[in-house]
């Protein structure tokens, strides 16, 4: 009887140990994606900075950024 109820308490502690390293994964997968947006939002922003200062008359870097942009605003709703 008292074996059983080591057990199982051994057990739950376990489960917690692995749920709280779950949880830490978890939170570290987010800061990683979390970077990644705050670098690609920052290249973007530079370039749009960038592009502001420049007079170009072409059309290239503005569809490209364009580009980027739609791209970004598609994975920040992951």
């Amino acid at each position: 009887m008292i074996r059983g109820s080591v057990r199982e308490r051994e057990e739950r502690e376990r489960e917690k140990r692995r749920e709280r390293e779950r949880e830490r994964e978890r939170d570290r997968e987010r800061e990683e994606r979390e970077e990644m947006r705050d670098k690609r939002r920052e290249k973007l922003s530079l370039s749009l900075f960038s592009l502001r200062r420049e007079s170009s008359s072409s059309l290239a870097p503005v569809l490209a950024l364009l580009k980027e942009g739609s791209y970004l605003s598609s994975f920040s709703r992951c």
